[in-house]
């Protein structure tokens, strides 16, 4: 039943004891707590980790965590794994983010799992743990790039020794194009001009007559030429 005590101020209160609440012969429970929220005492009442994230949800199922989200290893070697797992619950990941490192670096891999895959597989891995690369493919996946989405999976060891090229020269030699470099001449070992243009003179098959006709200056004089 209540009591009246004295309160720091030195006025008398009434207070509650343990019999004035239901259940107060035994501990308290988490519903006693008056100025608990519904999250903190569903925390209070989680029965492991996953429970207590599940009580930090809200409405749409979501977690706000603010700015940002810290993890932090014990050991260097430590991985850090975010798992996603769907329906039908196997225990396994569908996909996740790992990340791990060493004394060189550190390193993060995205990771999705197939129909029969045991496990997901890294298919996009960014590293700088030693060699600096960033990995994207998987022999079993296949890679779609720009936006028609070529599939240069199957790129031939020609196409990448063409993408590798770092100038034109090196271009023309893969290619065995040689150089455009030859000086202007009339000679078998130089190149024409842009704008040449051959003269009757230059037709090496053509005889002198034929010269002559193709330079009348119209029909009279081809008929003159001919004699008709």
């Amino acid at each position: 039943m209540p009591r009246k005590v004295i309160s720091s101020s030195g006025s008398p209160v009434m207070v509650a004891t343990m019999d004035d609440i239901s259940g107060g012969e035994a501990a308290v429970k988490v519903e006693h707590i008056t100025d608990a929220t519904d999250t903190g005492k569903a925390l209070l009442k989680a029965s492991d980790g996953e429970a207590a994230m599940k009580s930090l949800e809200n409405e749409n199922g979501d977690i706000i965590v603010g700015k940002g989200m810290i993890f932090k290893a014990d050991a260097i070697t430590d991985e850090h794994i975010i798992e996603f797992q769907y329906a039908p619950h196997d225990g396994k990941a569908d996909a996740s983010i790992m990340a791990n490192a060493n004394a060189q670096g550190g390193a993060i891999a995205l990771a999705v799992r197939g129909e029969n895959d045991p496990v997901p597989v890294n298919v996009i891995t960014l590293t700088a743990a030693g060699a600096r690369d960033v990995i994207i493919g998987h022999p079993d996946f296949t890679l779609h790039v720009g936006k028609a989405l070529v599939d240069i999976s199957n790129i031939t060891s020609f196409a990448k020794s063409v993408v590798e090229c770092a100038t034109a020269e090196a271009l023309r030699t893969l290619i065995g194009a040689g150089t455009s470099n030859l000086a202007i001449g009339a000679t078998s070992t130089t190149a024409k001009a842009g704008d040449y243009q051959p003269t009757v003179a230059d037709i090496s098959d053509a005889t002198a007559f034929g010269r002559q006709l193709m330079q009348c200056a119209d029909a009279d004089a081809v008929k003159a030429l001919l004699g008709i």
